[in-house]
């Protein structure tokens, strides 16, 4: 299922996009500072907003692992950081198939 879903969309991706601009944008991710600054912890200093992260609990892409010590660095620089998990198995898609099974603590978050 998990496959078959993956390959539509690659399909789908494909016929619409620029596989150079994929690339630039697979470069940029590799470059990005979080907060724009010269090293995390100084760009993170610049964040003022309050945060909400949602990995997706099956992601092997982006392991939850790597959420969760960030929400726990955020905390550490006294930033307000709200953590939980899309849950699900459909891996990394799930953030955006499964993105309904969070959204009252989305709702909630918005309207604080």
């Amino acid at each position: 299922m998990a496959e078959q879903t993956l390959d539509g969309f690659a399909i789908s991706f494909a016929q619409v996009s620029d596989a150079n601009s994929f690339l630039y944008q697979a470069k940029a991710i590799q470059l990005f500072v979080a907060g724009d600054g010269p090293n995390m912890d100084t760009g993170l200093a610049n964040v003022k907003a309050k945060l909400l992260i949602l990995p997706a609990q099956a992601d092997l892409m982006v392991f939850p692992k790597y959420s969760q010590e960030a929400t726990e660095h955020l905390r550490r620089l006294g930033k307000a950081a709200e953590y939980h998990e899309i849950p699900g198995d459909g891996g990394h898609i799930d953030a955006i198939y499964g993105i309904a099974a969070v959204g009252d603590l989305i709702r909630g978050f918005l309207s604080q």
